[in-house]
């Protein structure tokens, strides 16, 4: 049967990996720059969850009145 997966001899390897329990944890700092990055991240989409509530609230008065 054909793989569908694609992703040649990669995705291979890391299936192999996993279905071992090869997989490790990432190194401290790939740790760091990701918890920067989620922080960032986390962040933004609150200010952006703000922002668009707050633009919503204006346009609902704007039609309303």
């Amino acid at each position: 049967m054909r793989d569908l997966r694609g992703g040649g001899a990669a995705s291979n390897e890391a299936a192999n990996n996993a279905s071992e329990g090869k997989l490790r944890m990432a190194q401290s700092a790939d740790m760091k720059a990701h918890e920067n990055t989620y922080g960032g991240f986390m962040r933004m989409m609150k200010i952006g969850t703000v922002v668009t509530v707050i633009i919503a609230a204006f346009v609902v008065w704007l039609i309303a009145s």
